[in-house]
């Protein structure tokens, strides 16, 4: 649910006008105050099914296909209490923050996993493939066994809203630790550019970059395998 909000959020920010309030108010919701856990599953040399999937601590579920998912599109469902409650009370047991955020590899045909907590105002993002704790493995088959359900769920829209990236304009969520003026040399070649800090108190940008070196989605999913980013949300067309 929090990428939707993000980007519903962009849409009416793009298409009205920004003004100091409405940034601060984007920065608030860019790092959600309500429990929920996502994972990414990215894609492989193979036919590895990639897709999106997050859960709420209220029991609302959304999974949003990539490729070879027996679901295409994206879907709601409501977990019951029980299966949501054993999810977090298993996310706190492992003490999932106090994890690495990323688990290196140098095996090329795995997909990358990518899985982000939200509670209390922060974010903690644990990605990697094979090299990773026994404890997130165990976390991402949890999660898989929701997410790749076949029973109970309502379908919410037919397409990604990948296919309707179109602008070069981009909000980016950091790491506490990520010190932007320095990172952001890291991405020269994308024609990467600072327009403004969202909010003083949090470490949350507007930027844009050059369209002609990177479509919106592949430049998205450089920047989600980026150690330092939390969150990216795009301006979507309607």
């Amino acid at each position: 649910m929090t990428k939707y909000l993000i980007l519903f959020i962009l849409l009416t920010i793009f298409s009205c006008g920004s003004t100091k309030e409405q940034d601060y108010d984007l920065a608030n919701d860019m790092v959600e105050p309500n429990q929920s856990i996502s994972m990414s599953k990215g894609g492989c040399f193979g036919r590895c099914p990639s897709y999106e999937f997050e859960i709420n601590r209220d029991g609302t579920m959304i999974f949003r296909s990539g490729r070879f998912t027996q679901k295409v599109g994206t879907y709601t469902k409501i977990a019951d209490e029980r299966t949501t409650a054993t999810l977090f009370k298993y996310i706190d047991d492992i003490n999932f923050m106090a994890f690495d955020d990323d688990y290196k590899s140098n095996i090329p045909d795995l997909p990358m996993i990518r899985i982000k907590y939200h509670v209390m105002g922060q974010i903690k993002k644990v990605q990697g493939k094979r090299e990773r704790p026994e404890e997130i493995k165990a976390l991402q088959k949890m999660l898989e066994d929701l997410a790749e359900t076949k029973e109970g769920w309502t379908k919410i829209e037919e397409e990604s809203n990948d296919d309707k990236l179109d602008s070069n304009q981009l909000i980016i969520s950091f790491t506490k630790s990520t010190i932007v003026p320095s990172w952001i040399k890291n991405y020269d070649a994308y024609g990467l550019k600072l327009i403004q800090q969202m909010a003083p108190q949090h470490n949350i940008y507007m930027m844009s970059y050059d369209k002609e070196t990177s479509s919106p989605k592949s430049f998205r999913a450089i920047l989600e395998n980026d150690p330092a980013v939390l969150e990216v949300a795009f301006k979507t067309s309607r």
